[in-house]
């Protein structure tokens, strides 16, 4: 199976329709992987209250699930940034952006300053 990049955002949207509904979350999740090309570690940058709901709703451990899912097959299709990048979550909506690991880092430590 070839990639598609709007396969990604496709299932972020399914993702985000079946767990947030009308919940008005806003925040980050930056996200790096492994040399085993699989997810290692996601940087939650939500309120401590958004983050309990979706703890409790499972929206928390889809979402990685997803991110490791798409950090596979991304890897064997050989696709670029394929290691990290951050999911913006704005109200019930996700936005995936793929991103070269120094800017990961970078914003990932941005946001940690802030």
């Amino acid at each position: 199976m070839s990639y598609t990049p709007s396969v990604d955002q496709e299932r972020l949207a399914q993702l985000a329709s079946q767990y947030l509904g009308n919940t008005p979350v806003t925040g980050d999740v930056i996200f790096f992987a492994d040399e085993g090309e699989r997810l290692s570690h996601a940087t939650w940058q939500l309120s401590q209250k958004d983050q309990r709901r979706l703890q409790e709703s499972g929206f928390k451990s889809a979402l990685l699930e997803l991110l490791d899912d798409l950090i596979s097959h991304r890897a064997s299709q050989h696709q670029a940034n394929l290691c990290q990048g951050v999911v913006n979550i704005e109200k019930n909506q996700l936005n995936i952006q793929w991103l070269p690991l120094e800017e990961a880092q970078m914003l990932r430590n941005q946001r940690k300053a802030s």
